[in-house]
């Protein structure tokens, strides 16, 4: 009887090993993001991309790491557009909530004040949503950016104009509060003028409900044909309505965001006719690699999914999964620093392009230009990459 009960304790000991061996372990990710607010539409946009990695990947068994596999748990929390709650829900994702990484929020001003509390717990957030230098310069070692810097956001759209021969038109440069649309424009300003453009104007609106009106009135009435827009798709769309309503139709658009509802021509009607936006990536590009294979592939996804196809906010999101992912089963472990050692390392083809960091942690990428035609938008520049031909009217 004695052997009887310690053969069956042994069995039992043996099994529950056994059992504890091959259970799913789960690796927990935090995300303040804003499902309120100013920045809720781009937000919604990158967060299906975060999801749908995280879906695709536990489907298909987890992450791995030796014999074991890793299913992704979401920790999401609304920041309500606001850096001061986000920061808050940043540090309560990481004392509290335990998460082993983080995913960065929507806008360049949020991601400021994030990141250092990411920075100050030593825990590596991927950033999806900012694109601003000043969020690499401060040289933190756990931070890295699916965005290329905003400086060069208008760098291919200023040799685009210059190649249609547009130099000797008024170009003005309209931009918001915050670091990502002052460096869009600033840095604008300087790809304008080294293409040669003469007559380069800047114009700063406020967060103020009557100053983007204002803007458009002294727009109109210097007869500016030719608007740089760097803002967000709440401020593009004032923009709009503001133009329309006192009949001011520039002769090209250009904006820093283009989003599905850009493609309705009803809703551009009585607009400027040539409008044309700035993307890091579109799936006419043609890109493969690691996970969704190709461009083409990762879109036909993404719509499935969500119903809609994706532009880039929702592409770098998928992609900061992709490095995490990546970066974990490489490094074999989830050790917050040596997880981050291999993101910055990392050097690997993917449906978003090649993810490579520079030394401040932000990825080295091109920057191209779409062009509003009907109820779509195609790639128009740089001619290499174009799938259709410009079309000035």
């Amino acid at each position: 009887m004695k052997y009887s009960i310690v053969f069956y304790l042994l069995i039992v000991f043996l099994l529950t090993s056994c059992f504890r061996h091959n259970e799913t372990k789960t690796i927990t990710v935090g995300i303040p993001v804003s499902m309120s607010g100013k920045y809720s539409q781009e937000s919604h946009l990158m967060l299906d991309g975060y999801k749908l990695w995280k879906d695709y990947v536990n489907a298909h068994g987890g992450i791995k790491i030796g014999t074991k596999r890793y299913k992704i748990e979401f920790v999401v929390k609304d920041d309500s557009s606001d850096p001061y709650k986000s920061a808050l829900i940043t540090e309560n994702l990481i004392s509290e909530n335990k998460v082993n990484f983080l995913f960065g929020p929507y806008s360049s001003r949020i991601t400021l004040a994030d990141s250092a509390v990411a920075e100050k717990h030593k825990i590596p957030m991927i950033i999806a949503g900012g694109a601003s230098e000043e969020i690499f310069s401060r040289h933190y070692e756990y931070i890295s950016g699916l965005l290329p810097p905003s400086k060069d956001y208008f760098k291919t759209a200023a040799k685009m104009l210059a190649y249609k021969k547009f130099q000797d038109e008024n170009v003005a440069l309209v931009f918001g509060e915050g670091p990502f649309n002052i460096s869009v424009a600033l840095k604008g300003k300087t790809w304008l003028e080294s293409n040669g453009f003469t007559h380069v104007s800047p114009f700063e609106y406020s967060d103020y409900a009557n100053s983007l009106s204002g803007v458009v009135r002294d727009l109109r009435n210097r007869k500016i044909e030719i608007v740089l827009f760097a803002g967000h798709i709440n401020d593009i769309d004032q923009f709009i309505k503001r133009s329309k309503r006192i009949s001011y139709m520039p002769k090209i658009a250009v904006f820093t965001v283009g989003t599905h509802i850009f493609y309705l021509s009803n809703y551009l009607k009585n607009f400027s006719k040539n409008i044309f936006f700035v993307t890091p990536w579109n799936k006419h590009l043609s890109l493969r690699g690691l996970l969704f294979t190709s461009s083409n592939n990762y879109e036909n996804i993404f719509k499935m999914r969500f119903g809609y196809s994706p532009d880039y906010h929702s592409a770098a999101a998928t992609a900061a999964g992709i490095v995490l992912q990546n970066a974990i089963e490489q490094s074999h472990s989830i050790n917050p620093q040596i997880v981050q050692n291999a993101i910055l390392k990392s050097n690997f083809p993917t449906f978003y392009g090649r993810i490579k960091f520079s030394k401040t942690g932000q990825i080295i990428k091109d920057v191209n230009v779409m062009e509003i035609k009907g109820n779509n938008a195609y790639l128009v520049y740089p001619l290499d990459v174009a799938e259709s031909e410009i079309t000035i009217r």
